[in-house]
């Protein structure tokens, strides 16, 4: 009766010396980095489509705000030379007694007037465009932290 000894470090059963065989461990393993690595895809594509958003967003502000602002510098002159021309002419036909200076003067603080909200409006777009993509800066936050947790 010849009893062979079963080569060291072979052996039948699942388990080798308490621990798990290494073909369930690494299985596992392998699963959890292909997890994180299709969510961390995923998460990259999400971040990237969220900065594109926020650009063209901040795009069409600037766009929008930096019209307002042209048309209030090239229309206030224009406005001005025009209207003022015949407003003045106006004024002084109907009031006769009031001096032909007083009526321009009347109407230059109009035009000027008209002109400095067209500017402000515009000054105020431009000075709060957002040129740094906060809600994504954010979310790569909170992306991070949500991976650094996982990988607790």
């Amino acid at each position: 009766m010849s009893t062979q000894a079963a080569p060291v470090g072979f052996t039948s059963s699942p388990r080798m010396n308490g621990l798990p065989a290494r073909t369930e461990s690494w299985t596992a393993l392998s699963s959890l980095a292909s997890d994180i690595a299709t969510d961390a895809q995923t998460l990259v594509q999400q971040h990237g489509s969220l900065l594109k958003a926020e650009l063209v967003e901040s795009r069409n502000k600037a766009i929008r705000s930096v019209v307002f602002l042209g048309v209030g510098i090239v229309a206030a002159p224009i406005a001005a030379l025009f209207l003022l021309i015949g407003l003045v002419h106006l004024t002084t036909w109907l009031f006769p007694t009031l001096p032909e200076w007083g009526a321009w003067l009347i109407w230059g603080g109009v035009a000027a007037l008209v002109a400095g909200i067209a500017v402000t409006i515009g000054v105020r777009g431009v000075i709060h465009l957002e040129l740094i993509p906060h809600r994504t800066l954010n979310s790569l936050k909170e992306s991070w932290s949500c991976l650094l947790n996982r990988l607790k």
